[in-house]
């Protein structure tokens, strides 16, 4: 978090960011923040958040954080084989192989990455939907590459990213209830991708892999659903 040449010379990120941060001079993190001063999605320096960006992370501005333009975002995660294809022609494919590779191996970091970065843009995604009253789209595009991820996790490391399955399953519960009211509007048939049963597997294998962090908010949503199977329940990623 600091630099510098030497004793009383150091600055920190946060200076750095204030002297050198400009819209037209894009700052790139990859691997994350050395030390995150501020929690949270896409926090680690006060004032400033990230944007998912291929395998790295473009810095923003707090304020600029849900205004970026989406189909910028869109194009910079191309990388990611979040187009109409679905394939990863850019990218290094090891999933059918992944347990052969050992922790060492540059195959497998730049697998890692991968996983890790398909897991952001899919989170980016449903939080920006949640700013825009659960656009369709928006979430639809975030609810794949969350699929993707956990498609390719491992069978050998499950709990890769584990935090995955819990925005897929808040996600899921969105889009289902934005669908329905919408097909109570148009009187159009619902689609069947986003269930109550989808919805409860992703919870409980979220609460089955994590470790660290308390898990007493994803136990009382699992309740709710299994009382109340229909309800359209609100559930929220945290900002």
């Amino acid at each position: 978090n600091h630099a510098g040449g030497g004793r009383g010379n150091e600055y920190s990120m946060a200076d750095f960011l204030d002297s050198n941060f400009k819209k037209d001079r894009p700052i790139y993190v990859c691997g994350g923040w050395r030390v995150e001063l501020h929690k949270g999605a896409f926090r680690g320096i006060p004032g400033y958040r990230t944007v998912p960006s291929g395998i790295c992370e473009r810095v923003v501005r707090e304020a600029d954080f849900y205004s970026e333009d989406l189909k910028m975002v869109k194009r910079q995660n191309a990388i990611l084989g979040m187009g109409k294809n679905g394939t990863m022609d850019k990218l290094v494919d090891i999933s059918p192989e992944a347990h052969k590779y050992d922790q060492r191996t540059w195959e497998l970091s730049i697998y890692a990455h991968t996983i890790q970065a398909m897991s952001r843009f899919g989170h980016y995604m449903v939080m920006r939907a949640q700013k825009v009253d659960d656009d369709p789209k928006t979430l639809e595009a975030g609810l794949k590459a969350l699929r993707k991820t956990i498609e390719m996790i491992p069978h050998n490391k499950p709990d890769a990213v584990t935090i995955a399955y819990r925005i897929l399953a808040i996600g899921c519960s969105r889009l289902m209830n934005k669908r329905s009211v919408l097909a109570q509007r148009q009187q159009t048939i619902q689609k069947k991708d986003c269930n109550t049963e989808m919805i409860l597997f992703n919870l409980n294998k979220y609460v089955e892999l994590e470790k660290e962090l308390p898990l007493g908010q994803e136990k009382q949503i699992i309740d709710a659903y299994k009382t109340h199977p229909t309800a359209l329940i609100d559930i929220k990623l945290e900002d």
